[in-house]
């Protein structure tokens, strides 16, 4: 940091992420943070909306941060680089939100922006002795695998359309910074998943029972009939904000 310690030059700011192709707990938070008929006016609009980043921290909190977990932060960032980004790439795109060192929670939370967006990097650390010194363990060595300097990305609307045409209508988007594979490096995508009606009803009945609606409690004579809507698979749709291209998964959210 410029004025702190060796400026880990433009240390600022920080899904989660998805791994292979999108775990069930990734899957479930999307559709928490749904509300479908505003997601079905949001895609007619073709706007695709990020998922907040963490708040910056001031520059006297991000310094005082800095020093007192310097060595915590240190090691995070050379793990990120050591994945494929250049140090350079990495000043100017990776800013610093947040470093914890606490029994059982020790993690480093980066802010990654390029253009038009924003992602929240979590990198969460374990560690062994070796000689009396603290190895760490990174997670972001996992999550991101190989990575190579990102240069360009499309316009969300853009990424938005092209959702669409992959998808149809979708709901729960996010921004993400992942592999979706083992055999190709980490991209940014724009992550969402496709909205049927089985899957419309839940979310409704979800948001209905949340408000304590008593006429959205079901039937008991309707009970097999949702939960085999509830079984049913859900299309997940990924764009990669480079070049593009769609690449669609599945999974099942179940009762």
């Amino acid at each position: 940091m410029r004025g702190c310690i060796p400026l880990l030059s433009g240390i600022r700011t920080s899904l989660t992420l998805l791994l292979p192709v999108l775990n069930a707990f990734i899957v479930l938070a999307l559709i928490a943070s749904i509300e479908v008929a505003k997601s079905a006016s949001l895609a007619k609009e073709g706007d695709a909306s990020l998922s907040p980043a963490a708040s910056p921290l001031s520059a006297r909190e991000s310094c005082a941060n800095y020093q007192a977990n310097s060595e915590l932060v240190e090691s995070s960032k050379r793990a990120i680089i050591e994945t494929g980004f250049s140090e350079k790439y990495f000043d100017e795109h990776f800013h610093l939100v947040n470093a914890v060192d606490k029994p059982g929670d020790i993690r480093v939370v980066w802010r990654f922006s390029i253009r038009e967006y924003e992602v929240s990097v979590t990198d969460s650390i374990g560690y062994y002795t070796k000689t009396q010194k603290k190895i760490y363990v990174h997670s972001v060595r996992n999550t991101l695998g190989s990575t190579r300097d990102i240069a360009k990305t499309i316009p969300k609307r853009r990424a938005a359309a092209l959702m669409r045409s992959c998808l149809g209508e979708y709901a729960g988007e996010a921004i993400i910074l992942t592999k979706l594979s083992t055999a190709e490096p980490a991209s940014l995508y724009l992550a969402a998943h496709s909205v049927n009606a089985a899957l419309r009803t839940l979310i409704n009945q979800k948001s209905d029972q949340e408000l304590g609606n008593d006429h959205s409690r079901p039937n008991a004579n309707d009970q097999p009939e949702r939960e085999s809507n509830i079984k049913r698979p859900i299309t997940l749709g990924y764009i990669n904000l480079e070049t593009g291209k769609c690449t669609k998964g599945q999974t099942a959210v179940m009762p």
